[in-house]
């Protein structure tokens, strides 16, 4: 099954898995997290390029590209890449609730794209997608779907060349042992990677960080004796409370019901985070570092990246013709237009006026 939110988790996408029965389910369904109600957007049948049966997807919500990226197959015939587009998720979710079967008909058409990786990137399952930079995304691990054998393979795409795949190797010499089913969650610009499948029967209890702006590995020093290693399996998952000033790793095992919080720090400057005894992480994009908390860009504001040092990102505000609502917003797309027959003339701004009566104010109207 697959399974991603997007709209900044407002929504969870859910497609294909099996039902009680052992069969493969081909359907595709929103979770919308607010009104707390399901809406099936499609069938196999209706939608154009839907993936197949045998599709083992991972998946990422490229949210700053309007995109979610899926691959993996356990069917070595189909080496596809399928890119949703979550704009047209969201106009067929409109359209759900409106009950426009025609348009919603012609939507689904056009939801879903396939580009064949063409053998650039190996066919397999049970691998890791991490968003690592504004247009580019890294697979990494999974089993190799010719040979059914664990792979180490660590390879970036630049989702903004499609249909053309430009892929670069990511690989290096401290990089995770061959793996699959490890569980990855993004802080700023970095990934975190825990544990796996070592075979079969064995399960790796490890924890590695890649410092995607520095496109290194580092493997955390954890003891033997770590309360870690003798708790938990492969059966987990990272999860995090995002905006939250203690939001640590979690780590959840399924099968004896254990959540651990890992114990990471805030690293405050490039020394700290590349260290392999000090546990820490940067924040979260959108967040900036105070009195060792990450406090989220306030509204009005948006989080201008520091490609160069992390550490000295900063919160600016939205120019004229822009406003924002919500905290902890990323780069200009963190401001929002000013809708039409509104305007605003001033920086740092929660809303936009309304036009003069006798104005004519376009989208993203600085001026009556």
């Amino acid at each position: 099954m697959g399974i991603i939110s997007f709209d900044s988790g407002d929504y969870f996408m859910i497609y294909g898995g099996k039902n009680d029965k052992n069969e493969y389910e081909n359907d595709l369904w929103i979770f919308d997290v607010e009104n707390e109600k399901w809406y099936l957007i499609g069938k196999s049948e209706e939608i154009a390029n839907f993936p197949i049966n045998s599709f083992l997807p991972s998946l990422i919500s490229v949210e700053n590209k309007g995109i979610i990226v899926a691959f993996g197959n356990k069917d070595s015939k189909y080496e596809n890449i399928y890119v949703f587009d979550i704009y047209i998720l969201r106009r067929i979710l409109q359209r759900d609730k409106d009950s426009s079967q025609k348009i919603k008909n012609e939507l689904l058409s056009d939801l879903i794209k396939v580009y064949p990786s063409k053998g650039k990137i190996n066919l397999r399952y049970g691998l890791s997608i991490d968003q690592v930079d504004e247009n580019k995304i890294m697979f990494f691990g999974g089993y190799d779907s010719n040979t059914n054998e664990l792979t180490a393979q660590c390879q970036i795409l630049d989702v903004d060349k499609l249909p053309n795949l430009e892929i670069t190797n990511c690989a290096d010499d401290n990089q995770p042992e061959p793996r699959a089913f490890h569980s990855t969650i993004k802080y700023g610009p970095t990934i975190l990677l825990f544990g796996g499948q070592k075979s079969q029967n064995e399960f790796y209890n490890d924890i590695y960080k890649y410092l995607s702006l520095k496109k290194i590995w580092i493997k955390l020093d954890i003891t033997e004796d770590s309360k870690i290693l003798k708790l938990f399996g492969y059966k987990l998952f990272y999860n995090y409370l995002k905006g939250s000033s203690s939001d640590k790793p979690i780590i959840i095992n399924t099968d004896n019901n254990y959540v651990l919080r890992l114990n990471f720090a805030r690293c405050k400057n490039n020394n700290e985070e590349i260290s392999t005894t000090k546990f820490c992480i940067p924040c979260s994009l959108g967040y900036i570092l105070k009195e060792s908390k990450c406090i989220p860009c306030s509204e009005g504001h948006y989080f201008l990246f520091n490609k160069n040092n992390y550490f000295d990102s900063t919160c600016e505000s939205c120019p004229p013709g822009t406003f924002s609502n919500r905290r902890g917003g990323t780069g200009l797309n963190g401001c929002r237009l000013c809708p039409y027959d509104t305007f605003n003339s001033k920086t740092g701004q929660i809303y936009c006026e309304t036009c003069p009566v006798e104005k004519t104010c376009l989208i993203g109207s600085y001026h009556q």
